[in-house]
């Protein structure tokens, strides 16, 4: 789906002896992670945010999603429409992500 972080932590030392054997190695670890939020979607909306704010275009009516306006900024909610397990306050649950943000409306 394309909806991955990848990274790298760099190279991470290993040493270890266990009895008369001795461990010592490096390692570059990298990650892939699936994230549960279209990446592609919010970079696209960002960068209508900002030809909107480049124009001194009204958020709410330039980006062609409605955001709630509210003392000076615009709150954008975006929703996944896949369930993820996320572990809320020490408790593990399944249920569609939310990502929220605001940007100053002016």
């Amino acid at each position: 789906m394309g909806n991955s972080v990848n990274g790298s932590l760099g190279d991470l030392n290993y040493k270890k002896e266990l009895n008369e054997v001795k461990f010592d190695y490096k390692e570059d670890k990298k990650f892939n992670q699936d994230v549960f939020l279209d990446l592609k979607f919010l970079s696209e909306l960002l960068g209508r945010i900002k030809d909107c704010k480049d124009r001194k275009q009204d958020l709410e009516g330039c980006t062609g999603i409605k955001p709630e306006i509210r003392e000076g900024y615009a709150f954008f909610t975006i929703e996944n429409n896949k369930n993820g397990l996320m572990i809320l306050e020490d408790k593990a649950v399944v249920r569609k992500a939310v990502f929220k943000f605001a940007v100053k409306n002016d």
